[in-house]
């Protein structure tokens, strides 16, 4: 597996559980950067120049909790750039300029339960594919974006979701949440409202 690697023979890498990064001018992010981290749970990139996040870019990173990518300037995420992250449980990318939320961007991230997203571009239908144990989603859009009839559909325990800046929402877009108690909606562009929001448990809708 990929996912597998030996660490180096020095464990002087691998003793580490929280690295900061912040603000450190990185530019990009080669599949062999993080080689010999295997223990790393918190790693902190926000402030850097990383305008693709590259396929593997984290595949040595196994037991990674928290990942912070905010601010960044990453503009173009690849396919398999969050491969290997299988412990993974919050993840922000606020701050970016993301052209497109591709289809299964998210998918091999099957613990994830925060996820935070700004973009400038649009967003595939099946970007949230496979986040089943996501709690709490936030999107914001700098330019106008839409959302597709079945998006949300695989996020069957989100409880929290905040969306920004939405100009068209097909009607089945919120289909699946059924266990969504709180949903945040601004700065919404939409000439009718024709979606359809059945949550059984919402309990807060502003």
């Amino acid at each position: 597996s990929l996912c597998n690697h030996k660490s180096p023979s020095s464990d002087s890498l691998s003793v580490i559980r929280d690295l900061k990064l912040s603000f450190s001018n990185v530019e990009q992010i080669e599949a062999d950067f993080f080689f010999g981290y295997a223990n790393l749970a918190y790693l902190y990139l926000d402030g850097n120049k990383i305008r693709t996040l590259k396929n593997f870019s984290f595949q040595y990173l196994s037991n990674l909790l928290e990942l912070d990518l905010s601010q960044s300037g990453i503009a173009i995420i690849e396919s398999n750039a969050f491969f290997c992250l299988d412990q993974l449980e919050s993840l922000r990318l606020q701050k970016n300029e993301i052209k497109v939320l591709f289809d299964f961007t998210f998918m091999s991230l099957k613990n994830l339960k925060y996820l935070y997203v700004h973009l400038i571009g649009i967003i595939e239908p099946k970007a949230f594919y496979g986040l089943v144990n996501l709690s709490d989603l936030s999107i914001y859009a700098k330019i106008k974006s839409s959302l597709s009839s079945f998006s949300f559909k695989d996020l069957k325990n989100l409880k929290g979701l905040h969306i920004s800046n939405i100009e068209s929402i097909e009607s089945n877009a919120f289909f699946g949440l059924e266990s969504l108690k709180h949903f945040t909606i601004e700065n919404l562009y939409l000439d009718f409202i024709s979606f359809k929001l059945i949550c059984s448990n919402l309990t807060m809708l502003s």
